[in-house]
């Protein structure tokens, strides 16, 4: 009997200790950091702690939240720090030249080494967004450790940067293995996977959908889903995550697919404006998951959903003119199609884009080869297409 009591006060004991042990993992502060599609973004600390904190944590927020940080970061002075906070309300107000310029403008006055690589870092982000990636892979190899102590910030930077090797190297199982490293890294340094661990396991789903491991894919999506639900409730990370979901299962679950492609419409739609990016690009993806299963109609509401709702400098509206293009590209309808390719072409004509204008006269050769009966020369009826697009989009 004793020994049967002396068992019981020991397991006591142990359950005791475990909860205090629990009790003392706390959530580390997430102030500086935002998680992003491509990395997590990185604020450097400003002298004036707290005026310059109830700006900043508005850059989690939605447009107005953002453009009124915007406005206050405006009126406080000019260093590399607010600069670099600017930057990343433009990142996340989507307007990347914009953005580029208030990082390029922060490193230029920056005034330690963990100032210059967490600038370094947002530059990197606004970079693949821009698609520039000769500068992603110089920005990142001038990008040191070394000089950095807080262990948190590199943490974050080493995570970023094994996310852009997996683009760049595509080596999956190294991927993995790190990526996994980095996940005990975290729960030791702050007891728990937090903020940090759910870009990492987004990473290790990346790795896994481009090895063609679905099934571990679909569980770390749900795990950084699970971290992000459990601690922060932030809705544009759900959306991001939802929207990466949905595109890794396009070709392999084509409901499952759409079902979070739907979650992250839904979100947007509630917490950010009616044209932000994020949302576009959510309807023009769902769009091309509709138009590849042969699902047109569907696919054609999404793509015009765009024009009605974006103004024409928006990026997004070229590339519905496409792929209205292409959802018109049949026999019957093949006058819509030339419609909207020539209006995308005269569009990107514009902004100086060459390889899809090649693409789009390419297509209306062929419709003009397939579908067309004229006198005139192909290049004489092309340019015609494209002048009528001109006269119907130009400003007056």
């Amino acid at each position: 009997m004793k020994n049967y009591f002396k068992i019981v006060f020991l397991i006591l004991i142990v359950f005791l200790v475990g909860c205090n042990i629990k009790n003392d993992t706390s959530t580390v502060d997430d102030t500086y950091y935002i998680l992003d599609n491509y990395g997590i973004l990185i604020l450097c600390k400003e002298t004036e702690q707290e005026s310059y904190k109830k700006v900043i944590i508005q850059l989690k927020g939605n447009t107005d939240n953002l453009k009124l940080a915007v406005s206050e970061l405006k009126q406080m002075e000019q260093s590399a720090n607010i600069k670099n906070a600017l930057g990343i309300a433009y990142l996340r107000l989507r307007q990347f030249e914009v953005s580029l310029d208030y990082f390029n403008k922060a490193l230029e006055i920056a005034e330690n080494e963990e100032e210059k690589a967490s600038i370094v870092n947002n530059i990197v982000e606004c970079e693949n967004y821009l698609e520039n990636n000769t500068e992603v892979s110089s920005n990142y190899s001038d990008t040191s450790l070394k000089d950095i102590s807080d262990p948190v910030l590199k943490l974050v930077i080493k995570s970023n940067s094994l996310a852009e090797e997996l683009n760049e190297k595509e080596n999956f199982m190294k991927t993995i293995a790190d990526a996994k490293k980095l996940l005990k890294e975290e729960k030791k340094l702050l007891g728990s996977n937090q903020f940090i661990g759910i870009f990492n396991y987004k990473t290790l789903a990346t790795a896994c959908y481009a090895s063609d491991n679905m099934k571990k894919c679909d569980y770390y999506i749900n795990q950084a889903l699970k971290i992000n639900q459990g601690i922060y409730q932030y809705k544009f990370v759900d959306s991001f995550l939802y929207s990466t979901y949905s595109f890794y299962f396009r070709y392999s679950d084509l409901k499952k697919s759409l079902d979070k492609q739907d979650i992250c419409i839904k979100i947007l739609e509630e917490f950010q404006g009616r044209d932000y990016y994020d949302l576009m690009r959510a309807y023009s993806l769902r769009g091309n998951i509709y138009f590849e299963n042969d699902e047109v109609d569907k696919a054609i509401v999404d793509y015009q959903l765009i024009l009605n709702r974006c103004s024409q400098d928006s990026m997004w509206v070229p590339i519905a003119y496409y792929n209205l293009g292409d959802a018109y590209n049949n026999p019957a309808e093949s006058d819509k199609a030339v419609d909207f390719y020539a209006k995308a072409y005269w569009l990107w004509d514009q902004e100086g884009e060459e390889d899809l204008n090649i693409r789009i006269k390419e297509n209306l050769e062929n419709i003009y080869n397939r579908y067309i009966s004229s006198d005139k020369e192909f290049d004489v009826w092309f340019q015609e297409q494209i002048q009528k697009a001109e006269y119907e989009l130009k400003p007056l």
